[in-house]
């Protein structure tokens, strides 16, 4: 089964993106609740800002206390001047292959950060990458 660019299953996930560039919850059972229910098909990721100064400690917490993964908008991304082959987030990307976790990238129109993303997959060959491009 290749990971990098599908998930395999007879049902296909909801997907449940919660929003923590502006507002932190930090109720650790807050994850774990939005799922409940829908156990076996639905992913969780947050929306993250990319400029937290221990992004991989941040998204690791973040999976301790129930979220799956990360969704990334390559618009905020370029606005904010980070890469996705940054030194911080390839650490991030490593830490989600190492834990099974997933990364949502919505590209939009952004090229560039395209092209990185297949430097991403090359190196980091076993996460869970779901793409959203528009042409």
């Amino acid at each position: 089964m290749n990971k990098n660019l599908t998930i395999a299953s007879a049902i296909t996930p909801q997907l449940v993106v919660i929003d923590l560039r502006s507002t932190v919850n930090t109720n650790s059972n807050y994850f774990a609740a939005t799922a409940k229910g829908n156990v076996r098909n639905t992913i969780v990721l947050a929306s993250i800002d990319c400029r937290h100064p221990q992004l991989s400690r941040y998204v690791w917490n973040l999976m301790n206390r129930g979220v799956e993964g990360v969704a990334l908008s390559c618009d905020d991304l370029q606005q904010q001047g980070i890469g996705l082959t940054s030194k911080p987030m390839m650490q991030m990307f490593r830490m989600l292959e190492d834990r099974g976790g997933y990364l949502l990238v919505d590209f939009g129109s952004d090229q560039e950060h395209l092209q990185q993303m297949g430097q991403v997959v090359g190196e980091c060959t076993g996460l869970q990458v779901m793409m959203n491009v528009q042409h």
